[in-house]
């Protein structure tokens, strides 16, 4: 009888330990999705930040339009029978691209003529600060990959043909704000070095080769150099290019709140949320 007592007792204190298991189980996940629900509601008006955007800042400067001349190599151009064809000079458009993903630079070059370099450009943040994506369309319309390194004023990437096996280098070098240089190079498989193709320079337009100094605007979405003007409620605001300008009309309480948190908190200036 003592055997089955104890065996009583040992089964109903497992049905309720079972019973108090699930009961405080249960009362936890309510309590986490009242948690959760109410993070949301405390946080859906705030802006997203990234935590990746401050680190455009060496770029800044690239925001604009520029004059462009392409020089080819000449012996590129005794090995090339299509020389005659590629582009001497074009226009350069830099702005901010913005989407569900993020944002970033996106190049754009205009001209009569095919170019080397390609009409489309896509500069991303790659694994780290230091590391960058650059992506290129052909006239041909394909896409290429170039991967790279920003060392001090200079950024070097790297693409490689699986089909022909041939490597290609691009080299900006970027000598001031209102200039920088980019050098197309390439090498055969099997080849020891890299073989200049020809070199674009670029120079801003409506700003003098030599800085003057003078007071600049801020762009209230980016945190570059702010050269168009926007209204809002009666106030004016400052912003880089049309992507900027565009991205702040559609949301312009997100970013007036930015501005409020960056005058408390200077190390967030230059952070840009991503677009919902």
């Amino acid at each position: 009888m003592k055997s089955n007592k104890n065996s009583f007792w040992g089964l109903h204190n497992f049905k309720s330990n079972f019973r108090s298991y699930w009961l405080f189980g249960l009362i936890g996940f309510v309590i986490g999705i009242l948690c959760c629900l109410w993070e949301f509601t405390v946080t859906a008006d705030e802006p997203t930040k990234s935590p990746t955007l401050e680190e455009y800042k060496p770029f800044f400067h690239l925001i604009g339009k520029w004059r462009c001349t392409i020089q080819l190599d000449e012996s590129f151009k005794q090995q090339s029978k299509d020389s005659k064809q590629w582009a001497n000079r074009a226009d350069l458009t830099m702005q901010w691209k913005f989407t569900k993903e993020g944002a970033w630079l996106e190049g754009n070059l205009n001209s009569d003529k095919p170019l080397r370099f390609g009409k489309n450009w896509q500069l991303k943040r790659g694994k780290d600060k230091n590391h960058w994506l650059l992506q290129t369309k052909d006239n041909k319309g394909k896409n290429r990959d170039f991967f790279g390194e920003l060392k001090k004023n200079t950024l070097v990437f790297y693409s490689k043909n699986q089909e022909t096996g041939e490597n290609s280098r691009f080299t900006f070098l970027f000598l001031h704000d209102n200039r920088f240089v980019i050098r197309e190079e390439s090498k055969i498989a099997n080849s020891p070095v890299f073989e200049k193709i020809c070199q674009l320079g670029a120079t801003k337009e409506g700003i003098p080769f030599v800085d003057k100094g003078k007071p600049q605007k801020e762009c209230i979405v980016s945190g570059g150099t702010g050269t168009i003007s926007v209204s809002y409620k009666g106030n004016t605001y400052y912003v880089c290019c049309s992507g900027c300008r565009d991205e702040f009309l559609a949301n312009p309480e997100k970013y007036l709140k930015i501005g409020k948190n960056t005058a408390k908190n200077p190390a967030n200036k230059t952070e840009i949320p991503a677009k919902k």
